[in-house]
């Protein structure tokens, strides 16, 4: 592992702050001393928290929590106690993808504050009436909220603005505001899936009640987490666990198929990473790509597999002699439009997978799954389509595929693709009698004479709920790209991956799918290969939102210089060279790149606005906002401008449209983030689990990103979603078809 400058530099703000505060609770050298223990309700059970103070100021915290999850709560358990010692009180961030147990270690510290303190009956002299705006990050740029206030409570709180992703934070939009109006506390457990927004209200809530001279020891003393209900006890033929792509196109096939079904989800809205991606789809359809000029770079691929003997690839072998033949028969034609065909794309998801690992040891995709996603991939396309979802737009190269096969669903306000066709698959879902169950996490399966029969799982109140499956259960969780325990427990790729890498992914895909499996002796493949995505946010996480086309891409590290082929096949390639210059490098853009890109100007102007975009009239004004050297950027603009004209680049990058030389001008600082974990649960192409010794599990079948195989050390981009959707749909056929 190593560290970057990036975290060195935040902790240096996050210290200045701390010692702010330190200094602010500390000016009383008579406040208590001593050790306060207390507990509160975590996600597994009670979390016990000891804080020692000397004079009022917290010099320790330590937190137990033993039937927290390991690699999930755990880290907050680890974490928290420090950051809290910090920053001398509790208001600090949780632990994403530990919101439960976050929350357990605040609140708990909170209260054993006030035990000390004797804060927890202080009077309170009531507030300033009136209206007052709080404003704090969120998610994708600032959320600001309104607050009105009587002499004696908060009366009400309203998010006037924010720029939080669609869906997936409408439950904390709602929610949050409510709870603190309703229990007159700023101590909330955070919405499932919306940590940041949530928190994000919170804290600007927090802002508007202090101008209004609010007493936080008062607020906190009326912490409120919500008591766990009745167990629930249910049954179905099938049951899903995970509603992302996979999981919503698992559980409306087994519906489709005649079985009933019930669907959870540990967060509180569907669409999991699927929502988080762009949906790009890699699939085959000569009768459209025919009709789709071929791209430069093209010819000479088709041309050097012409030279590759069949036998070096004795796995695809018959592949690759069947699609010599395609290639021959095409170069003999007129080649003006594009080749594809499920041989090209099953051959070169193949070899692109291929990687050796740190040990020596070399991963290759499993043939049947690849074979079996490839030829059914524009099938179940087709099939997206029958639930009334408007035409994919035209094809293009994602970064880190190799060809030009990937099609994305229309544009939509809320800059989320995928979002119309997770939503058209939960209405029918709805509409059809199957039973949706959101903020439920899964934690165990059930198990009777070596056949799964169902799922433990607890709601986010503790709830325990058992749900009995008469014909099948369908893991469905998504990979572990935000259990950072985990990626760094089985790395078997990366060289000093620094240790501070954040995620593209959803906080709570945390491999609980894999883990359950696990427990019950399902196989696991490719664990140590997780693949990162260059172009995301030093900040968040978050991905690059194909801002623009990738073949208008320019990356440019800190000094200003190109450092790589844009267009390299494989993200792993990619994302080494950007760590290689440092923390972060940026994506150079013009307005033409901006106008050709996937969004209408005023979607670009609010991430200029939010922070995510520099924006700047001229070359020289952009260089002085982003401290790159002017000349040394507009030298390599210049290069590239003439790459783009003569079609020769000094990088090898052959697909250039655009040349960068109309203001203004965009800078989008990007790092590369944990993205996609091609480990996972082994299955084979029905779908169903295999154990350790390779046989079949009865009764349970897996699909999407919790599996391994498919993709082994290096996923083709575009080629998940075409993964989830495919296994999806046969492992739904397949459970409701299965005979118990």
């Amino acid at each position: 592992m190593k560290k970057s400058r990036i975290p060195t530099l935040l902790l240096s703000i996050v210290m200045l702050l701390s010692l702010a505060a330190c200094g602010q609770e500390s000016k009383s050298a008579s406040g208590p001393s001593g050790e306060y223990s207390t507990s509160a309700k975590g996600f597994g059970g009670d979390v016990n928290v000891t804080v020692t103070l000397e004079n009022g100021v917290i010099v320790a915290v330590t937190a137990e929590g033993p039937s927290e999850t390991a690699g999930v709560g755990s880290n907050a358990i680890d974490q928290l106690p420090d950051a809290i010692v910090a920053a001398g009180n509790a208001d600090v961030d949780g632990v994403s993808g530990a919101t439960m147990t976050s929350n357990a270690i605040k609140t708990a510290v909170k209260k054993a504050l006030n035990e000390a303190r004797g804060t927890e009956q202080e009077a309170f002299d009531g507030y300033t009436e009136g209206t007052y705006t709080g404003t704090a990050q969120g998610n994708n740029g600032p959320l600001k909220v309104e607050v009105t206030v009587s002499k004696d409570k908060i009366e009400s709180v309203e998010v006037v603005s924010n720029n939080e992703t669609a869906l997936l934070s409408v439950p904390a939009l709602e929610r949050i505001p409510s709870e603190i109006v309703e229990h007159q506390t700023l101590t909330l457990d955070a919405v499932s899936g919306a940590t940041v927004t949530s928190n994000a209200i919170i804290a600007a809530t927090k802002n508007a009640v202090l101008q209004a001279g609010g007493n936080m020891a008062y607020l906190d003393a009326n912490a409120y987490a919500p008591e766990a209900g009745d167990p629930i006890e249910k049954d179905a033929e099938v049951v899903v666990v995970g509603a992302g792509g996979a999981g919503l196109s698992a559980a409306v096939t087994a519906l489709q198929n005649g079985a009933s079904v019930i669907l959870i989800e540990k967060n509180a809205t569907l669409g999991g990473n699927t929502l988080q991606s762009g949906c790009g789809w890699c699939s085959v359809n000569p009768e459209v790509q025919g009709k789709v000029e071929t791209k430069a770079g093209q010819i000479e691929t088709l041309q050097s597999y012409l030279e590759l003997k069949p036998a070096d690839y004795p796995a695809v072998a018959d592949v690759l002699e069947v699609l010599q033949g395609q290639i021959r028969d095409y170069l003999a034609g007129d080649t003006t439009y594009m080749f594809d065909s499920v041989e090209l794309f099953i051959f070169q998801t193949y070899i692109m997978g291929t990687r050796t690992g740190l040990d020596g040891t070399t991963i290759t995709g499993n043939v049947d799954l690849i074979k079996t996603m490839c030829t059914q991939s524009e099938d179940a396309r087709q099939w997206i389509y029958s639930f009334d979802i408007d035409e994919f737009r035209n094809y293009n190269t994602p970064i880190g595929g190799p060809w030009h096969r990937s099609r994305e669903p229309q544009k939509n306000e809320t800059g989320k693709n995928g979002l119309p066709m997770l939503q058209a698959l939960e209405t029918y879902l709805l509409n059809n009698g199957a039973e949706i169950m959101y903020e439920t996490r899964a934690t165990d399966l059930i198990t009777k004479k070596g056949a799964v029969t169902g799922v433990l799982a607890k709601k986010t109140d503790g709830t325990p709920v058992t749900l009995h499956a008469k014909k099948a259960v369908i893991l469905c969780t998504g990979g572990y790209g935000a259990n950072s325990e985990m990626v760094f427990k089985h790395n078997n790729y990366w060289k000093d991956l620094p240790d501070d890498l954040l995620t593209t992914n959803c906080k709570t895909s945390t491999g609980d799918g894999i883990t359950m499996a696990e427990k019950i002796g399902a196989q696991l493949t490719g664990m140590g290969f997780v693949q990162l995505m260059p172009t995301s946010s030093p900040v968040t996480g978050d991905t690059f939102k194909s801002m623009i086309e990738p073949y208008d891409f320019i990356f440019v590290d800190p000094t200003g210089n190109r450092f790589i082929n844009e267009m390299a096949e494989g993200r792993d390639t990619l994302s080494a060279a950007a760590l290689s210059v440092g923390s972060y490098f940026y994506v150079i853009m013009d307005q033409q790149m901006i106008d050709n890109g996937n969004y209408d100007q005023s979607w670009y102007d609010a991430k200029v606005d939010a922070g995510i975009l520099v924006k700047a009239d001229t070359l020289e004004e952009l260089a002085k906002k982003i401290d790159v050297d002017y000349n040394a950027l507009q030298k390599t603009l210049n290069n590239y401008n003439a790459a783009v004209k003569s079609g020769v680049d000094s990088l090898g990058k052959t697909e250039m449209v655009h040349t960068c030389e109309v203001g203004p001008f965009y800078a989008c600082p990007r790092r590369p983030a944990i993205h996609y974990t091609m480990g996972g649960i082994t299955i084979n192409s029905n779908a169903q689990v295999l154990d350790t010794d390779g046989n079949v599990i009865k009764g349970l079948y897996a699909a999407g990103e919790t599996t391994g195989g498919i993709h082994a050390g290096n996923r083709c981009g575009g080629n998940a979603v075409a993964d989830i959707f495919v296994f999806g749909r046969i492992a739904g056929k397949n459970a409701a078809s299965l005979k118990k």
